[in-house]
């Protein structure tokens, strides 16, 4: 017999993956390999991200989030978010969600990556 969920998050999972890579990312379903669960989704060029996809018709952010962070832990990975779909929305509308410390530390990532680029090209401008 079928497991109308499991086809449901399967078929959401992939919305998903179709979407990013439309965007350009390299992302894909996971493949679940034994007992510890590394989230839905992974995108080959951030392997320090989970994403967890969520369809369902209420939302539990708290318990999703906590279940993420776990999955993260397990993955070794520090950016964990929930994609969580919004009923009659397209999937670019759909939900991403953290905690806030996750939040923060991502921000403050983007914001070093950010000084490192400008500081290569201070020193690339001061080698000409």
């Amino acid at each position: 017999m079928v497991n109308a969920n499991k086809v449901k998050g399967t078929r959401w999972e992939s919305a998903i993956a179709v979407y990013l890579v439309s965007r350009g990312l390299g992302a894909k379903r996971k493949v679940q390999r034994g007992a510890a669960d590394h989230g839905d989704l992974e995108i080959t060029e951030l392997p320090d991200v989970v994403l967890q996809a969520k369809d369902h018709g209420q939302m539990r952010m708290a318990e999703w989030v906590d279940a993420v962070a776990e999955q993260g832990k397990a993955a070794g990975a520090p950016w964990c978010f929930v994609v969580a779909k919004r009923r009659k929305k397209s999937v670019k509308d759909a939900y991403v969600v953290c905690d806030l410390e996750t939040f923060a530390d991502m921000l403050l990532d983007v914001h070093e990556g950010q000084q490192a680029l400008e500081f290569v090209d201070l020193l690339e401008r001061l080698s000409e």
